[in-house]
């Protein structure tokens, strides 16, 4: 049986209006935001390095890690400057 705290979580996901962000650029962090992806959310994404941020937005996954890991880059947000993704969400 879901707690009533559980079952608000719920609600917000389904209405779309819970925002969510990813706060990194490792591993962890890609396979969070292509999962986020796939589920039809919108996600904000901080990383650190520009040229990271650059390559995933063109060539669709991240150079480092989880490199086989194709991103859908239309529900990604991904900036460098963490006040504008936390803003955003």
């Amino acid at each position: 049986m879901a707690t009533k705290k559980q079952a608000v979580f719920k609600h917000l996901l389904l209405k779309n209006k819970l925002s969510i962000a990813v706060i990194g650029g490792g591993s962890w962090a890609t396979a969070l935001a292509k999962i986020l992806c796939e589920n039809k959310r919108n996600v904000g994404w901080y990383m650190r390095n520009e040229d990271n941020i650059s390559f995933i937005e063109k060539h669709h996954h991240n150079p480092n890690y989880l490199s086989s890991a194709r991103l859908s880059v239309k529900r990604l947000n991904i900036s460098s400057d963490i006040n504008k993704i936390v803003e955003d969400r």
